[in-house]
């Protein structure tokens, strides 16, 4: 550009002027942060709408907006363990948000068969908490004892829990059948069978001591509890077998010996 006017001196004068105009610019940005975020050096820890006031690369003003989402990270899953009679444990958890188990199920709850630690995540709104851990002690059948209920808790002695032959075996985890418990005792072990009724065909192959609920009450004098009932046929295949405290009912209960 250029001016032309009348200098002090009554003279013409021409004024030259090189102009640059540089801009100032604005921008906006969008952001999703776990519990804060940091932006130009200025860390935020709630949501809501930020302004910056910068200098752009020409010099010049820059505004800058900001629309910020803060999230807050959840808590540690609370994680409850419960032993379960088939020698497994569930696991539980009561979060509410996307769960990740150190198996790499996302379900609630899982059920595992070895002992050990377990761990879970949560993730709510795309932040994940730290891990919340569970201890794992599987149980299982220990001793010489083996106990056996029917379907039933009505008048029992020695059990807590009906029968089950996916059971361990146990006082609060009993087999269901006469037959299975023999099955996985060895000679000189001890088969607790509860009152109830037992259907079975049973053969006894290795010498076992077997008491029903009255073992040891003399039947003709004693004060006997509810009965554990034997229907069914009986192979007696060892010489060493103790069989006490039964009683023996139905047309088609027999007893066989030949050891």
């Amino acid at each position: 550009y250029s001016a032309s006017f009348t200098n002090a001196a009554g003279c013409d004068s021409t004024a030259y002027l090189n102009l640059t105009i540089r801009k100032s610019t604005a921008s906006t940005s969008s952001a999703t942060a776990c519990d804060s975020y940091t932006w130009n050096g200025v860390t935020y820890t709630q949501s809501g709408s930020y302004t910056a006031i910068l200098t752009n690369a020409v010099g010049c003003d820059s505004m800058a907006y900001l629309n910020l989402t803060i999230n807050v990270t959840p808590a540690d899953p609370v994680i409850t363990v419960t032993s379960n009679c088939n020698a497994t444990s569930t696991l539980t958890t009561s979060s509410a948000g996307t769960i990740l188990w150190s198996t790499g199920a996302t379900t609630s709850s899982i059920t595992v068969n070895s002992s050990g630690v377990y761990y879970a995540t949560q993730t709510v709104s795309g932040c994940t908490s730290d891990t919340g851990f569970a201890n794992v002690s599987i149980v299982v059948h220990t001793g010489t004892a083996w106990y056996v209920n029917n379907n039933s808790t009505s008048g029992d002695v020695y059990t807590t829990a009906v029968g089950n032959n996916s059971n361990i075996g146990t006082a609060s985890c009993p087999f269901g059948t006469v037959t299975y418990a023999i099955s996985q005792a060895v000679a000189g072990d001890t088969i607790f069978v509860d009152a109830g009724t037992y259907t079975e065909n049973v053969s006894v192959n290795k010498g076992v001591t077997i008491l029903g609920s009255n073992a040891g009450i003399d039947p003709n004098t004693g004060s006997r509890v509810s009965e554990a009932t034997l229907s069914g046929t009986w192979s007696i295949a060892s010489g060493s077998v103790t069989l006490n405290g039964f009683s023996v009912t139905g047309s088609g209960a027999a007893f066989a010996g030949s050891g």
